[in-house]
């Protein structure tokens, strides 16, 4: 299997009420911010995933048409980059927007639409993601 590029979140510290984060591209420039759920020892569907490095694999179903999958998460599946706002949108996956920002008193990205469909142009189908909290 060959290399594959090798884009970074860098999640800033956890609250209660969602964790939010920057996506990276190799060359460390910012692409957009993203949102996940607060930190729960990795709870599905409650918590956000370890940190780690994952694959990004293509997926596409009726709800979350042509967005990436994170492969081989510990004891989770169907782990997502996808549209939505906040925490609430969310069951474990990664939400993506170009703005941080507040709404209805919750950490949240916004602009997410517009943001999901650049990167649909901006990333490859595959790609490394490695997830690590802020030093």
């Amino acid at each position: 299997m060959t290399d594959l590029p090798a884009y970074t979140l860098v999640r800033e510290p956890s609250a209660n009420n969602g964790t939010l984060g920057e996506l990276l591209d190799p060359s460390d420039t910012h692409i957009c911010y993203t949102c996940e759920l607060p930190w729960l020892n990795n709870t599905p569907d409650q918590s956000c995933i370890p940190c780690g490095t994952y694959t990004c694999v293509p997926h596409n179903s009726q709800e979350h048409p042509n967005v990436w999958e994170l492969a081989n998460v510990p004891g989770r599946s169907g782990v997502l980059i996808h549209n939505g706002n906040t925490e609430k949108d969310s069951l474990g996956c990664i939400i993506v927007g170009s703005v941080k920002g507040t709404l209805n008193g919750l950490p949240a990205v916004l602009n997410s639409d517009v943001t999901l469909n650049a990167l649909r142009q901006k990333l490859p189908q595959q790609f490394s993601l490695v997830i690590q909290n802020a030093s």
